[in-house]
């Protein structure tokens, strides 16, 4: 098990009891030099271990979008593995740890993690945030083990997709280069506070995001991710083809608060169906940080 220190006004901060529960590590996908950092809780629900003729539940693979890494999901994966679950947390390729040789470009990093998930030989769960739904949801229909479909306030119209400040200049080659340059610890907190949090969480969390970002290189590469998706508008049809052709239990998860994408919620609610749609008003774009207790209980209803 890894646990992490960070250090906090030039000493080491104690480290996070939530964070030695997890294991880590790195996994070569065989296309384009790519690496995909994986964090992975098991199940701690003994009543579920003693069932040794039964076969255990399909685990979660949850896979974040920018600017953040897999730590998002750090308290619904600690609840999901209390409920039997073994939950893999995925830094989308040129996010977080997970590693792409240059350049990072949507197609490169499409190819990393199509690959990655094919590894995957036995059923599993998906669920994507942000970016990672027009990432891999265009993937669905080349994905044969995937048992379940969760997505929360992530881009499912590409082509009406308009990101916000400070995202929107991002996407401007210089001024993102700048802008990814200048990205420190206390900027990414305030923005991810104002964009995505309806309510506290702790620093040490954050700071666990922006360690992530800055280890492997995250930050430096935002601008060119967002810059590459803006050539990916012609997406709309294979995810809705995709989502509408899914046989597995599947759900949409909706903050209706997130100045991003909560207004986009009407489009999920059509794409997925009202019986297979659910809302949080007051959750912001982060809706896994905050409200990871309803999200543990609408992942229940639907993937009992």
């Amino acid at each position: 098990m890894l646990s992490f220190q960070v250090k906090a006004g030039g000493a080491e901060a104690p480290s996070d009891p939530k964070l030695q529960i997890f294991d880590e590590r790195f996994e070569p996908v065989n296309v384009h030099d790519c690496q995909v950092f994986v964090r992975t809780i098991a199940a701690t629900d003994s009543r579920v271990e003693s069932k040794k003729s039964s076969a255990p539940p399909a685990k979660v693979i949850a896979i974040n979008g920018i600017p953040a890494s897999s730590w998002i999901y750090r308290d619904f994966a600690i609840r999901l593995s209390k409920l039997g679950r073994r939950v893999d947390l995925v830094d989308l390729p040129g996010t977080g740890q997970s590693t792409l040789a240059p350049p990072t470009k949507w197609p490169r990093q499409s190819d990393c993690i199509k690959k990655f998930l094919q590894q995957e030989k036995a059923p599993y769960i998906l669920a994507l945030h942000d970016i990672a739904g027009p990432m891999v949801l265009p993937l669905l229909s080349s994905l044969p083990n995937v048992s379940g479909l969760m997505v929360m306030n992530t881009i499912l119209k590409t082509s009406s997709f308009k990101p916000i400040a400070p995202m929107s200049t991002l996407k401007h080659r210089f001024l993102g280069d700048i802008a990814t340059l200048f990205m420190g610890r206390s900027k990414l907190h305030k923005e991810i506070k104002k964009i995505g949090l309806s309510k506290e969480v702790d620093d040490f969390w954050l700071d666990q995001i922006f360690n992530d970002l800055r280890k492997g290189g995250a930050v430096r590469r935002l601008s060119s991710i967002l810059r590459s998706f803006e050539g990916s508008k012609s997406l709309d049809s294979q995810i809705a083809l995709n989502v509408s052709q899914f046989m597995g239990p599947k759900v949409a998860v909706w903050g209706l608060a997130d100045p991003a994408l909560g207004g986009l919620s009407f489009y999920a609610k059509g794409l997925f169906g009202e019986s297979n749609y659910v809302e949080i008003p007051e959750a912001k774009h982060f809706l896994m940080m905050d409200h990871p207790e309803e999200l543990s209980k609408v992942f229940t209803q639907y993937f009992h």
